[in-house]
């Protein structure tokens, strides 16, 4: 399905506005950069926040839905609150059936007597937590959310020693934005993903 908020200063959320019920809309993508590809890498590390984790989530479903995929994969997911959340129930039965291949970790920002999670935003400790072990050479850390959440994890996998070249970031202004923290020249990592029983580059 479609997953859309709305913003109200955003200038698309204006145009869904407008639409009405039988109204079209083209689509053109998907237009991402990183290429996923079973076991390319032992540990995949999603951080997540708002409607950020949908192309998580996309990740997500294509490892849980190979039986030959053995990525271990964790995901940081932050809301707002609880009921922001999106595609809960979903990742709850996910990590349920496939415990040892995807742990989550959840946190929001206004909570509850119920909630049991995290509260806050993901920051160091968090991370530190859930990372594979620095010595991992075969990882990526994937970020997907606003430009706040980015900036303060980066922040926090500087902090932590994290390799420049290990993370990804979803959205347009990636690569300024690890420069921003890494310094001007920080090595990147590749949009294209290589097949580990080939070397072949796929792209």
């Amino acid at each position: 399905g479609l997953c859309l908020r709305s913003e109200a200063q955003g200038a698309l959320s204006q145009k869904f506005k407008q639409l009405r019920a039988g109204d079209s809309v083209q689509f053109l993508g998907p237009c991402g950069g990183l290429e996923y590809v079973a076991n390319a890498v032992k540990h995949i590390t999603l951080v997540a926040s708002g409607v950020g984790i949908t192309p998580c989530l996309q990740i997500v479903r294509a490892v849980t839905s190979d039986p030959d995929d053995r990525t271990r994969t964790r995901l940081l997911y932050y809301a707002d609150t609880r009921a922001d959340l999106l595609f809960k129930e979903e990742l709850d039965r996910l990590a349920g059936k496939h415990a040892g291949k995807l742990s989550i970790f959840y946190s929001v920002g206004e909570t509850d007597d119920t909630w049991q999670g995290a509260e806050g935003f993901i920051g160091k400790e968090a991370l530190k937590a859930n990372l594979p072990e620095q010595q991992e050479t075969s990882q990526k850390i994937i970020l997907s959310g606003g430009p706040q959440m980015i900036l303060s994890s980066l922040q926090s996998l500087f902090s932590l020693d994290r390799r420049s070249e290990d993370v990804y970031i979803y959205g347009p202004f990636g690569a300024e934005q690890i420069r921003a923290v890494y310094g001007r020249n920080a090595k990147l990592g590749s949009h294209k993903v290589l097949a580990p029983a080939t070397g072949v580059e796929l792209r």
